[in-house]
């Protein structure tokens, strides 16, 4: 299906879902992940997004609730993957050099072996 969310669901519906931090890739689609249901979420006690917005760094503050690896990916409003990589959950804070993320609105997942956190967030330079 090589369509983009944008034209899927509308480019208002999408930018609402996000508003709303809502997954916006809750579809199954060839290019988004499908969420993997029967999860926990991971809550806002267990992970700390800062700053948001955010300008060239992020900073990703984790419990203990989380273990091993976690995958971190900014979806843009039209639900194409824009930027992926890993961290070690076992440290605590983590640092993302977000310099190369041009200015706008993400959803921003992270996404463990059994867990899974969305947000939203707003990139400016």
């Amino acid at each position: 299906m090589g369509e983009d969310l944008g034209e899927v669901l509308g480019d208002a519906v999408y930018t609402a879902r996000v508003m709303l931090n809502l997954d916006p890739t809750d579809l199954n689609m060839e290019y988004a992940k499908p969420p993997v249901h029967n999860q926990p979420i991971i809550t806002e006690n267990t992970v700390k997004v800062y700053p948001n917005p955010a300008n060239d760094r992020l900073y990703i503050a984790l419990d203990g609730a989380i273990d091993g690896i976690a995958n971190v990916d900014f979806y843009d409003l039209s639900g194409k993957l824009i930027y992926n990589t890993t961290i070690n959950a076992i440290e605590k804070l983590q640092t993302l050099n977000i310099n190369s993320i041009k200015a706008g609105v993400y959803n921003l997942r992270i996404t463990t072996t059994n867990q899974n956190y969305n947000q939203k967030l707003v990139i400016i330079k």
